[in-house]
């Protein structure tokens, strides 16, 4: 989804496993996520939508669904075609769909057309987030906003990415709320809705079940499934809603100046 040589971690071939044929029609989208889609972008009348590392995204699928110009950017070929496709087939019309990396694509050819830019699982992947997003702001109206969300890497499940798939693991930076909030001011937009960490929990969200698999045996998995969850319902209890511990996500919701 997202890469530049000089700064970013990953290369079109680390997402090919990601998109597979039917992995549209399944639409399996978090329930934290269809919650803060709801809230942020849902709500308004359909405009316009543009979604940074998009990849076939079930995002932008959704939206295009619900009325929604949809438009994205991303390096890998196959995501693209992928999502190109499933909408022709649904008979929906949909914006730009650019295979192109995010530094190589000229953005100015789009400024002043975007209601919302989003990211979902992107800006994590480089060194200097601060400068796609200062970059891509320009294709956003006059108080467009941005919604940016990223996968909390300070969580129990990141921990655990960190020890049985480590080579994934250092494909991200670790960033806070605070520091999120920095990057998107740094960038020049103003914020909306300060970063948090959010989402509850998701037993899926980062844990590498397929190398641990290698390692143990099914019974075990399923303990570390069970007491996973286990811990978790806990940790609610006894922890501020918003605990980095447990929840798989942090967003923020920011505005063009």
């Amino acid at each position: 989804m997202h890469n530049k040589k000089s700064d970013g971690f990953t290369n079109p071939q680390d997402w090919n496993s990601y998109y597979g044929k039917d992995h549209l029609e399944r639409s399996n989208i978090p329930t934290y996520m269809i919650s803060i889609l709801n809230k942020e972008v849902w709500c308004y009348k359909p405009g316009k939508l543009f979604e940074l590392g998009c990849g076939s995204s079930l995002y932008l699928a959704k939206s295009a669904l619900s009325g929604w110009e949809v438009s994205g950017i991303d390096f890998n070929k196959k995501a693209i075609e992928s999502l190109k496709n499933y909408l022709q087939n649904k008979g929906v019309k949909f914006g730009h769909l650019i295979f192109k990396d995010v530094f190589d694509y000229d953005c100015t050819l789009l400024a002043n057309k975007y209601d919302f830019l989003v990211s979902f699982g992107f800006l994590e992947h480089f060194r200097n987030p601060e400068n796609i997003l200062r970059r891509w702001c320009v294709i956003l109206k006059p108080g467009g906003r941005v919604i940016s969300v990223i996968p909390n890497l300070m969580s129990l499940n990141a921990k655990l990415l960190k020890r049985y798939n480590f080579q994934l693991w250092r494909k991200h930076i670790i960033i806070t709320p605070l520091q999120f909030d920095r990057m998107h001011l740094d960038a020049g937009l103003r914020i909306i809705r300060p970063a948090i960490y959010t989402g509850g929990y998701d037993l899926d969200m980062l844990i590498p079940w397929n190398k641990i698999r290698e390692k143990y045996p099914l019974f075990i998995l399923k303990l570390l499934r069970y007491f996973g969850t286990f811990i978790a319902y806990y940790f609610k209890i006894f922890f501020k809603d918003n605990h980095r511990l447990i929840n798989p996500i942090i967003y923020g919701v920011y505005e063009k100046k």
